[in-house]
């Protein structure tokens, strides 16, 4: 004798109520079932038979994922051949479980749960870090004096809008470009000036700080600003990995400077 939706329904319940867990269930067989339990109430876990008389578990899984239900478990539960199986699994179904092996059920349910709680910290964790981010960068872009990070070529991975202006240039024109050679290629004088007698450059070989009050940046239309910088090393395991260096017009007043032919 063949089992009802209602029949399996009740077999899962039980086989869960084996493994410790007291169940709280909702039995769906149509779309508009589905979406109404989906819209209604947080879900744990989704089990789906394959075949049901107005619906499938493949049209199951597309609403699950349409509810975008970050923690349910998806199950295919139902007498299905393996290229069906994979084709789910493809399509986002976590697992499938035969109707007539139902004890691989607790298991992977348990797995599953110990994953969606790896998903979701991580999720959190992400959403974090993001927030931090924003926030990091909202305080950057407030800040009145410029501040750059390099990496340890000296290569400008970031720059705060201030900084940015300062030398007279876009934040997203300056990022790959080494600073040196951009805005610190050149003395006053308009004469080379070395990256061996760079202090900048040498807080990326001696992993020390450094501090300049009299020193000038090129902008980009070959103006020169004086500047006053402090340049700070990042270490990681030991080595210098680049460094932060914050600067300011000297003269404190914006787009003051001199004209270098």
């Amino acid at each position: 004798m063949s089992r009802t939706p209602r029949t399996i329904a009740c077999c899962l319940k039980n086989e869960l109520a084996r493994g410790g867990y007291a169940v709280t269930y909702r039995r769906v067989e149509t779309a508009e079932g589905m979406t109404a339990a989906l819209a209604e109430e947080p879900l744990d876990i989704v089990v789906s038979d394959h075949r049901m008389p107005q619906f499938s578990s493949l049209a199951a899984l597309k609403l699950v994922q349409g509810a975008a239900v970050q923690h349910a478990l998806y199950r295919c539960v139902g007498s299905i051949g393996e290229e069906l199986a994979v084709s789910a699994m493809k399509a986002g179904a976590h697992d499938y479980i035969m109707k007539d092996n139902l004890t691989r059920l607790v298991p992977a349910v348990e797995r599953e749960l110990r994953e969606a709680d790896s998903r979701r910290q991580r999720h959190s964790a992400e959403q974090a870090l993001e927030q931090w981010r924003r926030r990091t960068e909202s305080i950057l872009e407030a800040a009145g004096e410029g501040i750059c990070g390099l990496d340890a070529e000296g290569v400008i991975n970031f720059i705060n809008p201030r900084g940015a202006k300062l030398v007279g240039w876009e934040a997203g024109e300056l990022i790959g470009k080494s600073l040196h050679e951009t805005v610190h290629h050149s003395r006053v004088d308009q004469t080379p000036f070395p990256k061996e007698d760079c202090s900048l450059c040498a807080t990326l070989r001696d992993g020390l700080a450094h501090w300049m009050d009299d020193e000038v940046f090129w902008r980009k239309d070959r103006t020169v600003v004086p500047i006053e910088y402090t340049c700070m090393p990042m270490h990681k395991d030991g080595k210098i990995v680049g460094a932060v260096l914050t600067f300011q017009d000297i003269n404190r007043t914006q787009g003051r400077g001199e004209r270098l032919a």
